[in-house]
């Protein structure tokens, strides 16, 4: 995955708000065609109309001082176009929802946090 700099503004954030846009490296996207393609040749009475995929988001979170705030929400937006729109996935989803009560209570502090 390559991370870069997103502008929270353009997926409706609001003041305070960030972003991270997360993509596949595109020597990655060749590798994962090529596992597509290796997918779709496989044959058998047993995998007709049954071969599917998935995909997961994985959030990783350092605290600064006490927060994240309890009413702190995150959004996850996908595209599978580089230049087609972001879909929301998520959104404004309240932290305590995703992560769970016990996740939250164990969120370590940022390296460096005061």
């Amino acid at each position: 995955m390559a991370e870069t700099p997103a502008n929270a503004a353009d997926f409706g954030g609001e003041d305070g708000a960030s972003a991270r846009f997360y993509g596949i490296r595109p020597a990655d996207v060749v590798k994962m065609r090529a596992l597509q393609d290796r997918v779709r040749a496989w044959e058998g009475p047993d995998l007709k109309g049954k071969r599917e995929g998935s995909f997961g988001i994985g959030l990783d979170a350092c605290k600064l001082g006490a927060g994240p705030a309890p009413d702190a929400v995150a959004s996850f937006y996908i595209r599978n176009d580089p230049a087609g729109a972001f879909r929301p996935l998520l959104r404004r989803a309240r932290l305590t929802s995703v992560l769970g009560p016990e996740v939250m209570a164990q969120i370590p502090a940022c390296p460096g946090a005061k």
